[in-house]
């Protein structure tokens, strides 16, 4: 995961409603059929049966995404079956991630488990890091009915790890003039 500090160039990362486990219970049977279609038919789609409820409690939040052309409300096996090993490999690599961190998670959350989000935030290895649950939110924190105090907290967490972030470089390039010059005067 240092490759991926490098790439980003990032001072921090916020996880907002991470779908580190599924909360929507796929029985065997369906989970061996995305296995086997999967095979011979990766692109076949089938249906979420993810129920609007889950998403958020803002009624006009659902409106839109039930007017949004471009919402999918389908799945297809192999990103069902490539995401059930991503997700486990993140769960598994949580010690890796250094970067301070920020965790959101909704206590009601049906589709990503809070308890996956508490237990990668607890295993992250990173030395700074902050954990917000928000009592009886759903799964889209930001489109939620409460989502001026998500955005705030957001806001409040950013301002920090960005002060920090910017007092390590005032005091890294202490010992150089900002102009590049050797700091003699004539």
């Amino acid at each position: 995961m240092g490759v991926i500090r490098d790439m980003l160039r990032a001072d921090g990362v916020i996880l907002s409603s991470p779908y580190l486990q599924s909360g929507v219970p796929v029985p065997a049977g369906r989970l061996a059929l995305a296995r086997a279609v999967g095979l011979v038919m990766p692109w076949a789609r089938f249906g979420s049966r993810i129920q609007e409820t889950w998403i958020s409690s803002d009624q006009q939040m659902l409106a839109d995404s039930r007017a949004d052309p471009l919402l999918l409300r389908t799945a297809t096996p192999r990103w069902y079956v490539s995401m059930l090993a991503v997700q486990e490999e993140a769960r598994r690599r949580a010690a890796e991630f250094r970067l301070p961190l920020l965790c959101l998670t909704g206590d009601c959350d049906s589709m990503a488990l809070p308890a996956a989000v508490v237990q990668f935030y607890e295993s992250a290895g990173s030395q700074e890091k902050k954990l917000i649950r928000y009592p009886g939110l759903l799964h889209e924190l930001l489109r939620e009915t409460q989502r001026e105090s998500v955005f705030a907290d957001i806001l409040d967490w950013i301002q920090h790890v960005t002060a920090k972030a910017a007092g390590s470089q005032i005091a890294a390039g202490a010992a150089e003039p900002p102009d590049g010059s050797s700091g003699a005067s004539l």
